[in-house]
């Protein structure tokens, strides 16, 4: 039986997390139509995300750059006027990535013009390294890593934190089954499915969930499932107190990838890595519904 402490606590966490819920959790597959070009320099054109309240300039680096030359470029930079750029976190960089978009580059191209179909900087380093940072190839959506001496292009972001994995997240139901996700306003299957699937399996198996006494499962979407992702952990990118158990291997979505229809959306949560194979492969699943 909860106590008054632990329902005040996950009150206070609902009431906390409720806005990052609505910019990140339930955040479109195409985010298209939820920015607005501003130039508030002669030249320099800053596009502002309506959901997120990021800033970003609209342009990217010229050349590819090892990862500290970026972090500096954006530091120095007074483009638009402004002298707090930074390179952005993993969550704010994936955040407009297109996953609906008919032909690469994955990015909605009228706000973002001219966009490399290539891999571009986050400033997020992989856990347990120094010199490995998240990375986002605009050509395919996959969301990545590699080292900081190589070369990447950046694009510098403002006016919002960066992303930190919310406290007080997860809610466990009474039953032990179900876990509440007061970040991303869903809740999950606590264990995966007791078999590997393919798409073709785990669009049924979600259907026909029945986890106490609830129905209306289904596959997330791979905002919804790469959302679970915690970059600061090791060995196992998801909390072990909330999903204990969790393999650290593929896990399906239920996002097909838009240019191949016989490709589907995957989490690998043995590090965090997103990508997508033919959705005849058999990979893990967990499934999702709005509470």
């Amino acid at each position: 039986m909860a106590t008054t402490r632990s329902r005040s606590l996950r009150r206070a966490a609902a009431i906390a997390c409720a806005a990052n819920a609505a910019v990140w959790g339930v955040r479109p597959l195409t985010p298209k139509l939820v920015y607005t070009v501003q130039e508030p320099k002669a030249g320099d054109k800053v596009v502002v995300d309506s959901q997120t309240k990021l800033r970003w300039q609209q342009q990217v680096s010229a050349t590819k750059v090892s990862h500290s030359a970026a972090a500096a470029a954006c530091q120095d930079s007074a483009y638009g006027g402004h002298d707090d750029w930074r390179l952005p976190s993993r969550a704010e960089l994936s955040s407009f990535i297109d996953f609906a978009a008919a032909s690469p580059p994955l990015i909605d191209t009228v706000a973002f013009p001219a966009t490399p179909k290539d891999w571009h900087w986050a400033a997020t380093p992989i856990a347990g390294s120094a010199n490995q940072f998240w990375d986002v190839h605009f050509g395919a959506g996959h969301i990545n890593y590699y080292l900081g001496s190589g070369t990447n292009f950046a694009r510098c972001v403002r006016a919002m934190g960066s992303y930190d994995f919310p406290e007080l997240r997860f809610v466990v139901s009474a039953g032990g089954g179900i876990v509440t996700d007061v970040w991303l306003q869903r809740e999950w299957q606590r264990d995966v499915a007791p078999t590997i699937l393919h798409v073709g399996g785990a669009i049924p198996y979600c259907k026909g969930l029945t986890l106490e006494g609830k129905v209306g499962w289904r596959l997330p979407t791979v905002r919804e499932l790469e959302g679970l992702v915690d970059v600061k952990l090791t060995g196992v990118t998801l909390s072990a107190a909330a999903f204990p158990n969790a393999p650290a291997k593929h896990v399906w979505t239920g996002t097909i990838q838009s240019v191949d229809n016989s490709m589907d959306w995957w989490v690998n949560f043995q590090i965090g890595t997103v990508g997508f194979t033919g959705n005849a492969t058999a990979n893990h699943v967990r499934c999702t519904r709005e509470p």
